[in-house]
């Protein structure tokens, strides 16, 4: 009975009905692709115990999926107060049966992968995010994170090149910096597939206002937890827009712990009757009715992989900026690309394409183009490629689950 275990970075939390939840993904409606190759799927990742369902969270638990909690932990200092703990886990980890998928950068990842290395056993790799730059200085709430960027790197670039397969999730700048070995089954495939609902007829967009100077609304989301996706600079260049006589609204699709923050920056610049906060939205439809009611999508993250919210809105047929970072550069016009970090180069594209307001329907076409080669219709495919080749290739039978391991089944 093949089994695929997947180690991830992301955060779950568990429910005392031992069904685990999450608010990114994947969740289980990612790996039903999974279980299309193969009978079971295991997923490996740090789990906090919560007295009930987090609001708006997605479920991870479902039929033919397990789920083995690794100590829960947050920053490098918790870690180390958790280290010996963690590594139990890695240890009975090594013992598992079926093939290993590792989702990275991940610490838990690079430590298990270890031990599979020294047993001779192959693995397979998706890299999430260039560690290079997703370890910046100011991107992480944790002030030390940006010390361990030289580990990640390594590391990264180390399973990237003893993989037996490797997927590079964050598109062709990625798969650059940390090539795969001769040999190895390589793709690039977005763990970003677009249903036909994300796809929205050109004539449901609205006109491009007419008149002196109206109002452009620009709308960018993602989590607000931190800045990584450039959400300061973009008040910046709001800013900018206005004292060139161009007036702009930004709306913020998405919730976190910065919400103030961003929210007193406006102020400063005095933006604040230009800026709304939408917080968390329901459903991916809620999402795609802010990206309707929009003129333009911005996006100057600071570091990337292939953005979900740039795609919808693309799919959406949304004019959009984008830094030239990540996967950001495979999607977008050229034309439309900043520099990571600079502002002055966001305010001037911003500024630019507020007043191309004719230009915008063929724009969003393009784009829209563009994004269709991310439909379900189109990845599904190649994705079972690779868990096929993953099978064929990693997948280790007749291994006896240790008696320490303690995994947790659908309810």
């Amino acid at each position: 009975m093949p089994t695929l275990n997947v180690v991830v970075d992301q955060r779950f939390f568990l429910c005392p009905s031992q069904r685990v939840w999450t608010y990114s993904p994947p969740s289980y409606q990612f790996f039903r692709g999974c279980l299309e190759v193969f009978d079971h799927v295991r997923v490996i990742a740090r789990a906090t115990p919560v007295a009930s369902i987090p609001e708006r969270a997605n479920e991870l638990t479902g039929p033919r999926l397990e789920f083995l909690p690794v100590p829960y932990y947050v920053g490098p200092w918790e870690y180390a107060r958790k280290h010996f703990a963690v590594q139990r886990v890695v240890r009975e980890s090594t013992s598992l049966d079926g093939a290993f998928l590792f989702r990275i950068p991940s610490h838990v990842a690079f430590a298990i992968a270890r031990g599979l290395r020294r047993q001779g056993r192959p693995f397979g790799v998706e890299l999430l995010t260039d560690p290079d730059s997703f370890f910046t200085h100011g991107l992480s709430r944790h002030s030390s994170a940006v010390l361990f960027k030289p580990y990640f790197c390594r590391e990264t670039r180390k399973l990237c090149g003893t993989a037996s397969a490797i997927n590079y999730v964050s598109g062709q700048s990625a798969q650059r910096a940390n090539p795969c070995q001769p040999g190895a089954w390589s793709d690039t495939i977005s763990d970003v597939e677009l249903g036909p609902d994300a796809f929205l007829a050109r004539e449901s967009r609205p006109s491009p206002p007419a008149g002196p100077s109206p109002l452009v609304k620009v709308v960018t989301a993602g989590a607000l937890d931190h800045l990584v996706k450039g959400q300061d600079l973009l008040l910046h260049a709001a800013a900018h827009c206005h004292a060139a006589g161009i007036p702009v609204s930004i709306e913020f699709v998405g919730g976190g712990v910065m919400q103030e923050f961003l929210a007193n920056l406006a102020a400063r610049l005095g933006l604040s009757s230009f800026v709304h906060f939408t917080g968390m939205l329901p459903g991916a439809a809620a999402v795609r009715e802010r990206f309707l009611a929009a003129d333009i999508f911005a996006l100057p993250s600071r570091a990337e992989g292939i953005p979900r919210a740039l795609l919808e809105a693309m799919a959406a047929g949304l004019p959009s900026i984008g830094s030239a970072v990540g996967g950001i550069p495979d999607l977008l016009d050229p034309a439309w690309l900043v520099q990571p970090g600079n502002q002055s180069d966001l305010s001037h594209k911003l500024l630019t394409l507020a007043k191309l307001r004719q230009e915008w329907p063929s724009l969003g076409q393009r784009n829209q183009g563009k994004a269709r080669e991310y439909a379900q219709s189109a990845l599904a495919p190649r994705r079972k490629a690779f868990y096929e080749f993953l099978r064929e290739a990693t997948y280790q039978p007749n291994r006896a689950l240790p008696q320490e391991v303690s995994v947790i089944h659908a309810a």
